[in-house]
């Protein structure tokens, strides 16, 4: 997981750095929150890889000094439900942020605005996300109507309510606890088709190769398939001659040696050499989850 160099000790919105502080925490929350949607809609087909990584990814961390986190960003300030004062010196810069833009009344502007923001209860994070949102995507010269960042308000609203929960399920464990029960349930669905697959091979006398799947595991099922798929075909035709044969008496019987040679001829190589693998590797520079 990203982790943030140590917070500026200077005061919140008067940082140099602020800005770029609160985008890096975003984009920390928002792939936390990726993991955990990915963690929430998980499914069989995830593969052990993956689900392993998602274990690693949403263990919990423990707080450290030299991490930077929200509640270091706005200092003294309560980020659940700031001051009035932090809310005026925010929306005084979001309306500075637009210099052609001048107000019939300013002071008249500036209080309504204040006084609505207010009234919707937003925390450091979303008022931040909202104003940023209305400074980047905003063309006009007039100033903004303030139904607009009241609309962005409950926008961001929502999101950070995502990537807060995301951030409550990792910090108390239960992310990750969810995690290795669905990296257990993956698990022994992949053994199970692992088993399948080399009762099979066993089943038409294929036993280096069910060897190879034993020890390769999931990832040399699908190569394995084809093969496999002929190797019972032919076998279900030899147990057709078999049985036509004896009925058919000499000519049957013939059939039947003719395509017994044929089925017990070596059809494929082996189809997995652990050292040829590693050199395969080592030319293409891929990897083999």
């Amino acid at each position: 997981m990203k982790r943030l160099p140590p917070p500026s000790q200077t005061p919140s919105i008067e940082s140099e750095n602020y800005f770029e502080r609160f985008e890096n925490l975003v984009e920390i929350y928002d792939e936390q929150l990726r993991y955990y949607d990915e963690l929430m809609h998980a499914r069989v087909t995830m593969g052990s890889g993956y689900a392993s990584l998602l274990v690693s990814v949403l263990a919990p961390c423990a707080e450290e000094e030299n991490v930077d986190t929200l509640e270091r960003l706005w200092c003294g300030e309560n980020i659940d439900e700031p001051s009035r004062n932090y809310l005026v010196k925010r929306l005084g810069l979001l309306v500075a942020s637009f210099p052609s833009v001048n107000p019939h009344s300013p002071k008249v502007y500036l209080n309504m605005l204040v006084a609505r923001v207010m009234a919707k209860h937003p925390s450091c994070m979303v008022l931040e996300s909202a104003c940023n949102n209305l400074v980047d995507n905003y063309k006009y010269s007039n100033a903004p109507n303030i139904a607009d960042l009241i609309l962005l308000l409950a926008k961001h609203k929502e999101l950070w309510e995502k990537r807060l929960e995301a951030r409550r399920e990792i910090d108390s464990g239960r992310a990750m606890e969810r995690a290795k029960e669905v990296l257990a349930i993956i698990e022994r669905d992949e053994q199970k088709r692992i088993d399948d697959i080399v009762a099979r091979l066993t089943e038409v006398k294929q036993l280096e190769v069910a060897a190879q799947v034993r020890e390769g595991g999931v990832r040399l099922i699908e190569q394995v398939m084809p093969q496999l798929c002929k190797w019972e075909n032919e076998q279900r035709e030899l147990a057709r001659l078999t049985h036509q044969g004896s009925h058919n008496g000499s000519n049957g019987k013939s059939k039947q040696k003719n395509f017994f040679k044929e089925y017990t001829r070596p059809t494929v190589q082996p189809l997995w050499s652990y050292s040829d693998a590693d050199n395969d590797d080592d030319d293409e520079g891929e990897t083999i989850d």
